[in-house]
């Protein structure tokens, strides 16, 4: 209780700590010294101490993702009440972890608004990646005028709609029009969340609406850098047990990180042939291939098909 009033010794703010008389400051990300170390730095303290950091790593990580589900149905919603589509909606956090006597991690808070001043070297080679990372994440594109006046104009009709230019935004991207057999594939998925023989076939027939998604998947996690996706991933299924509802696009992602944990290659290359024809920017499209049916109606409809004309006829009697 003598000590109850040090601030150095109850908070880990850089930002406290710096005027402390036995601060000793650090300007090499590789080097162990000083009292700011990078995260670089402390792995590699930690495995010539024998210690397995890559298992601490895993447990940050599922704290991480824990954390964001607690807020997950408050965001959600606050998502749908206050942007137009998913493109604009970003933000970076900052999470303090404190690792017990056991290694064991503990997040002391969640930062909305990350300190990203550089006041050291140390600093530098960690914020100007971390920086350069996050826009090339969030993939910014030039807006069309009309998102900028002052009065915009009503969003159009998409099926007519046309960019004003090759570099700017395309809001047939973006949107969160679905048509009607979309809908029913989110209901259907949903409603068998838990149903793993059910969740097998999501992938079978992709709607415009999921290639956009996945697309969209993909080219952000190539532009990543440091960054590192912890959610959805192969074991999403995992977390499930955390969300207030189930949650189609999560599904659907799984089931394609699950498919292609070993190598995405083949799928890429499946979702830019399916770009190549423009099945991306359809919102009613008229591709048989790329509308959904329930699993039953679209195995009973592709074995009639495989039937011989002969035995189709005995068939109908």
């Amino acid at each position: 209780m003598k000590k109850l009033r040090n601030r150095y010794i109850h908070l880990t703010n850089y930002s406290v700590n710096k005027f402390n008389s036995n601060y000793e400051p650090n300007s090499d990300e590789d080097v162990c010294q000083g009292h700011k170390w990078s995260l670089k730095a402390l792995w590699t303290y930690l495995q010539r101490q024998g210690i397995d950091s890559s298992a601490i790593w895993s447990k940050i990580k599922d704290l991480v993702v824990k954390t964001v589900l607690s807020a997950e149905s408050l965001i959600n919603s606050s998502v749908k009440e206050n942007v137009q589509g998913r493109y604009c909606c970003h933000e970076l956090f900052g999470f303090d972890v404190l690792l017990d006597e056991k290694l064991e991690p503990w997040i002391i808070e969640v930062n909305i608004s990350p300190s990203l001043h550089s006041n050291s070297q140390l600093d530098i080679s960690i914020k100007d990646a971390l920086i350069r990372d996050l826009f090339n994440l969030v993939g910014f594109m030039i807006p069309e005028i009309q998102d900028v006046v002052p009065n915009p104009c009503p969003v159009p009709d998409l099926s007519r709609y046309e960019p004003t230019s090759d570099v700017c935004f395309d809001r047939r991207l973006r949107t969160y029009h679905r048509s009607p057999d979309e809908k029913a594939k989110h209901i259907y998925y949903t409603q068998r969340h838990m149903n793993e023989q059910a969740l097998e076939t999501i992938l079978d027939i992709l709607t415009p609406d999921d290639i956009r998604i996945l697309t969209e998947t993909v080219d952000e996690n190539s532009r990543c850098g440091d960054f590192l996706r912890v959610f959805p991933s192969s074991t999403s299924q995992l977390y499930h047990v955390y969300f207030e509802q189930p949650r189609y696009y999560n599904l659907l992602l799984q089931a394609w990180c699950t498919k292609h944990q070993k190598s995405e290659s083949k799928g890429i290359s499946s979702l830019e042939a399916f770009c190549r024809k423009g099945i991306n920017l359809q919102h009613q499209t008229l591709d048989p291939k790329h509308q959904w049916m329930p699993p039953s109606m679209h195995y009973s409809t592709k074995d009639f098909k495989n039937v011989s004309p002969s035995a189709s006829k005995s068939a109908l009697g």
